[in-house]
């Protein structure tokens, strides 16, 4: 009688792709690749799928200063009569310029809400490593 023992050995790689996917405001695409090696003796897969809701408030303030200059001209005209031997009469026209500067400031507030639910789809598989006897 002769005996035969045959040991047999399988490795499998597998890659591992997760994507989260969100539906907000702003787009964030985000990809993680992972691998993983497993040897084990028996031969398992399975898919998880996690799905989770996150609710972000972003409140964003902003003060807005303003200055203003304004310039105003005014321009007036005189008459003025003279009363003397000649009775002359002349004009004469002033102009009057100031100048105002006032300044304010503006604040508003916004409020950004974004509501998004990451899908996680994940693989697992295992290799399995068989050993059998020949006889």
């Amino acid at each position: 009688t002769c005996t035969h023992t045959h040991a047999h050995t399988h490795t499998d790689t597998h890659i591992h792709t997760c994507a989260h996917m969100y539906t907000q405001t702003h787009t964030h695409a985000h990809t993680n690749m992972q691998v993983y090696t497993h040897i084990h003796t028996r031969t398992h897969a399975y898919t998880c799928t996690h799905m989770d809701t996150h609710v972000d408030t972003h409140t964003h303030t902003h003060i807005h200063t303003h200055v203003h200059t304004n310039t105003y001209t005014h321009v007036c005209t005189h008459m003025h009569t003279n009363i003397d031997t000649q009775r002359c009469t002349h004009t004469y026209t002033c102009i009057h310029m100031y100048t105002h500067t006032y300044t304010y400031k503006h604040k508003h507030t916004h409020t950004n809400t974004q509501v998004y639910t990451p899908i996680h789809t994940r693989t697992y598989a295992y290799t399995c490593t068989h050993t059998y006897t020949h006889t």
